[in-house]
């Protein structure tokens, strides 16, 4: 590597370099050897600081590269935690809100429910008030047609006992009149006999036809015979 730096060195300086006899390495003379050996050298240590201040900026780049990139690591695990944290609140959230709809449905199905119940109640209140209804107007009916009927018996009743009355005065007319003829029968027959019994005093004859004529008379005529029978004493022509 020394022998080929210093033939490229001498071909930049355009210098003559003579080669070997087998043209494989170059020749130069002694003289210009050790200056352009020095000249390499000191090539060869600027280079080396040149390439160690390369490797070095290099390593700084790569340190730098490397702060960025453990920095942007940082940043996207930080955003990535940030996301997650995001992810989970939202999850969370989520989470939330589900529980709410699912509290909310059950609320609403709750609350339905409660509703059909209080329809069905509703339904059986207003059934059973029709039956009540319906009861209470077969009861008043019924009532009505035990009113009427009793009503009709009443009114048959004092039908009945009126007649009874009006045929008890009937009977008591008839009977009174029955008494009133049978008094006055009574009467005319003891007014006939006091005429007989007044004939027989006086002496007079009563024939059958004199008894038929005092048959036909009524009681003032036969008390008007008796009084000219005891004022005459004889049975009138």
């Amino acid at each position: 590597s020394e022998v080929m730096g210093v033939w490229l060195h001498a071909d930049r300086k355009g210098l003559e370099v003579t080669r070997d006899q087998e043209g494989k390495e170059p020749v130069l003379k002694r003289e210009e050897a050790e200056g352009w050996w020095r000249e390499l050298k000191r090539e060869q240590r600027e280079r080396r600081a040149e390439e160690e201040k390369r490797h070095a900026a290099e390593e700084q780049r790569r340190a730098a590269e490397e702060q960025r990139r453990i920095a942007e690591e940082k940043e996207r695990a930080a955003s990535e935690q940030a996301e997650r944290e995001r992810a989970e609140r939202l999850a969370a959230e989520e989470q939330r809100r589900a529980a709410e709809k699912r509290e909310r449905l059950a609320a609403e199905q709750a609350e339905r429910e409660r509703a059909e119940r209080l329809a069905a109640e509703e339904q059986r209140r207003a059934a059973e008030e029709r039956e009540r209804l319906a009861a209470e107007q077969a009861e008043r009916e019924r009532a009505e047609r035990l009113a009427a009927e009793e009503r009709r018996r009443a009114a048959e009743e004092r039908e009945r006992w009126a007649a009874e009355q009006a045929e008890r005065e009937r009977a008591e007319r008839l009977a009174a009149e029955e008494q009133r003829r049978a008094a006055e029968e009574q009467a005319l027959a003891d007014a006939r006999q006091a005429v007989v019994d007044l004939c027989e005093v006086l002496a007079i004859e009563v024939t059958e036809e004199r008894r038929a004529f005092l048959a036909m008379l009524d009681l003032a005529a036969l008390r008007a015979l008796r009084l000219q029978l005891k004022s005459t004493g004889s049975w009138p022509n």
